[in-house]
């Protein structure tokens, strides 16, 4: 295609894509490993992006965030393989659009933030790169087999969080929840169920991992991902300290999942699964039923 920037590498275990001259001066060559200062980079973006919803509404641990975010972004530019630099984007624009006070709730921010960083990838030639990931996979025996399996130990893992802790949906989420009549209130967690997995799949189990298997072993960039997935929860459903070992575990699983299954398919339907269990056993409480 004209206009794509950079060269693919020949190895099996790295895709790079870095910034170049245009198609008719562009020259393939063979790529080296990306360098440890490349994997520092990726594994970074990616612990920061499980920070962005439970801190970037403080300035002070905002600020530096961002800056950080900024210089990786400006200083990768040429250098860095091109899932890192689009989740280096992805997650900068995640701690923007959750800094800058909103009445938005999650997961409207986490989608601005995919948007950005997708319209950047395709205007960049990199899209091929995206739909690595963003596909159904292979739903066979062993998919649906280990969808069960996940269900099953999610909802048995949030039925107990609720009873030892008394969880209880944000206070935003209540508000809002009480605001409104029982049916918008109703549809509304509907839709929430239908988005917000597609959303946070996307993000940690697409983007940020994809940009980390590429720089690191996969075990390493299956527990990062896995641990920046539990940070994210730290003031949500479940969360807590407890919310974020639970929401961890549930990270790796869907990581696993999705690297086993080659897609997105088997995650976004446990995910489905696991969102509709906080539902059912938050939302009548919120609402006063």
């Amino acid at each position: 295609m004209s206009g794509l920037p950079g060269f693919i590498a020949t190895g099996e275990r790295y895709l790079v894509a870095v910034s170049g001259p245009p198609a008719s001066e562009s020259t393939s060559v063979p790529s080296a490993p990306p360098s440890w200062r490349t994997a520092v980079v990726a594994l970074v973006v990616t612990l920061l992006a499980g920070a962005a919803p439970s801190f970037a509404a403080d300035p002070r641990v905002a600020v530096p965030a961002i800056a950080v975010l900024v210089a990786a972004a400006v200083l990768g530019r040429r250098h860095l393989p091109g899932q890192v630099r689009d989740a280096t984007v992805l997650v900068l624009a995640l701690w923007i659009f959750l800094a800058v006070p909103s009445p938005v709730l999650w997961p409207l921010p986490g989608l601005a933030a995919l948007l950005v960083a997708g319209v950047l990838a395709w205007r960049r030639g990199r899209w091929s790169q995206w739909r690595e990931w963003l596909r159904i996979g292979r739903i066979g025996r062993f998919a649906w087999t280990m969808w069960g399996l996940i269900v099953v130990l999610t909802v048995l893992g949030l039925l107990t969080w609720n009873h030892l802790f008394d969880g209880e949906l944000p206070r935003a989420y209540q508000q809002l929840a009480q605001d409104a009549p029982v049916p918008v209130a109703t549809a509304g967690a509907l839709v929430f169920l239908v988005i917000n997995g597609a959303i946070e799949d996307s993000i940690w189990a697409g983007v940020l991992l994809s940009a980390t298997e590429r720089v690191v072993p996969s075990w390493l960039a299956v527990g990062v991902v896995a641990a920046s997935f539990g940070l994210a929860h730290l003031h949500g459903v479940p969360g807590g300290p407890v919310g974020v070992v639970l929401a961890g575990s549930w990270g790796l699983v869907l990581a696993l999942l999705r690297i086993r299954t080659g897609g997105m398919g088997a995650t976004y339907l446990a995910h489905i699964a696991a969102d509709a269990t906080i539902v059912v056993m938050l939302l009548p409480a919120a609402l006063g039923t």
